[in-house]
């Protein structure tokens, strides 16, 4: 079991961000910080992929554009491997998953033109450049775009959904990471108003990819889209 979360801090000033790890034992033999305390380092990610554990964390600027940042975690301490900058706004979650070999992260920048992007690369060195180049987007719909989630089924083929401006969308990446469907497609419409009025949605699949479910949230119409 892999686990990373964050203490104390603000927005402002940052939080700890600390790593633990169980092993099949049942014993916790991992228990570490990663990096120090940033603005907006609030949002985190870990996952497995043919061995190596990556960890994500997030860095803000002065505004609400910021960084995701990679670290491979070790035995005693995380390694920076690299940011990536351009995907990511600080007011929006991002998903970082595996499959075998295979990464994936997901991330949206919800501006008011938004741009939600997907990125895969196989485990290894300099997986945060051959991420980067691999960057695909997707810009369904109109508006804040961004909010995705990603599921990796048992074949290796990714799932992605995401949200635009009252809408939900989907598409599919082969275990190879090539888009599957030339256009996504608008699985939700009619989510209603929030702060930024994006669809916010969940994906899964079987194991073998052929049912796909996805979840929306539809607002009630406030700003903070809760019942």
């Amino acid at each position: 079991v892999h686990i990373v979360t964050r203490h104390g801090g603000d927005f402002n000033s940052g939080h700890d961000i600390r790593y633990r790890r169980r092993n099949s034992s049942g014993s916790w033999d991992r228990n570490y910080l990663v990096g120090s305390p940033v603005r907006r380092n609030y949002v985190v990610g870990v996952t497995v992929a043919d061995g190596h554990v990556y960890l994500a964390t997030s860095r803000g600027g002065d505004n609400v554009w910021g960084e995701i940042v990679l670290w491979e975690a070790g035995e005693t301490s995380a390694t920076h491997l690299g940011n990536l900058s351009g995907i990511w706004r600080s007011d929006c979650d991002y998903r970082l998953r595996a499959s075998g070999s295979r990464v994936y992260l997901g991330a949206g920048q919800p501006d008011p033109d938004g741009t939600v992007s997907l990125l895969h690369a196989t485990a290894g060195a300099d997986l945060v450049s051959r991420l980067a180049a691999s960057t695909q987007t997707h810009r369904a719909g109109e508006g804040r775009r961004g909010f995705c989630d990603i599921f990796i089924d048992d074949t290796g083929e990714a799932h992605l959904t995401y949200g635009a401006f009252h809408r939900a969308f989907y598409n599919r990446y082969d275990s190879a990471g090539s888009r599957i469907h030339g256009s996504d497609i608008n699985i939700a419409s009619e989510l209603g108003d929030w702060h930024i009025s994006a669809g916010i949605s969940a994906v899964g699949a079987s194991d073998d990819g052929s049912l796909v479910l996805a979840m929306v949230l539809r607002s009630p119409g406030n700003q903070t889209a809760s019942d």
